[in-house]
């Protein structure tokens, strides 16, 4: 029912996907925003930064949930896992780290 975009003005955009309307702005990067994903159930976004973080928000009230700290350059990817408890991120210092999603951990880095 909706759509998320990262803008290198440093918001995520969520639009209601029938109409295109903008139903808010989410704020916290200090740079581009370069991915955002949806978790399984829509109630969180994930964006990846160029400022080397990872957020995770509120989908519904637009708070700030956790940042995710460990990545050398800039996120390029970021996805939730099919149960929602993982995030993976990509990153330009060649990495991709997988993070318990509850506990703001990265538990593997590859």
């Amino acid at each position: 029912r909706q759509i998320a975009s990262g803008s290198f003005n440093k918001t995520v955009k969520v639009l209601n996907a029938k109409t295109g309307d903008l139903v808010q702005t989410l704020e916290g990067h200090s740079s581009n925003v370069n991915s955002v994903c949806f978790n399984h159930d829509g109630s969180q976004i994930a964006s990846g930064s160029d400022d080397k973080t990872m957020k995770v928000m509120n989908a519904k009230t637009g708070d700030l949930v956790q940042t995710l700290e460990g990545h050398s350059g800039s996120v390029r990817s970021v996805c939730f896992n099919p149960d929602g408890r993982q995030i993976v991120s990509g990153s330009v210092d060649k990495t991709v780290k997988v993070w318990n999603a509850g506990r703001a951990e990265c538990g593997q880095t590859l």
